[in-house]
């Protein structure tokens, strides 16, 4: 029925969709979180790993810069942890070196690092996460 590319850029629009129609929080904030209950956000919450999995190849994720737009989405919320996720800490390590020119960028980065990190070894994490927080001082 569907080509591998067609399929996987299927996903990749799908993931765009979910990106731009975040929830508003009463603060403001626009992310998916599974705790808000509606469908929608549990739907995300449990779904969105499986849909960035067949939306982007594995060795895509240094190199694409649509991967690093979806990672420093702001607030980091159910789909950014799950992109750093797929991505794995290796790809999130070189991501996030290759990106310290910027403090800001960094801290955002090293957060998600840490935060996949932290499935191994909580030390590792730990580390990632001291990163995060130099770069704001």
């Amino acid at each position: 029925m569907f080509q591998d590319f067609e399929l996987c850029a299927t996903h990749h629009r799908f993931i765009e969709i979910l990106r731009n129609n975040r929830p508003s929080s009463y603060a403001g904030e626009h992310e998916w979180t599974g705790e808000a209950g509606d469908p929608n956000s549990v739907y995300v919450h449990s779904q969105v790993q499986h849909h960035i999995e067949q939306g982007c190849s594995p060795g895509s994720f240094v190199d694409d810069p649509k991967i690093k737009e979806w990672l420093l989405d702001c607030p980091q919320d159910d789909i950014c942890v799950n992109v750093a996720k797929v991505a794995g800490l290796d790809a999130m390590s070189a991501i996030t070196a290759g990106s310290s020119e910027d403090s800001w960028t960094f801290a955002r980065l090293a957060n998600l690092t840490g935060t996949v990190a932290s499935a191994d070894s909580l030390s590792d994490a730990a580390q990632w996460w001291r990163k995060a927080l130099d770069a704001l001082q």
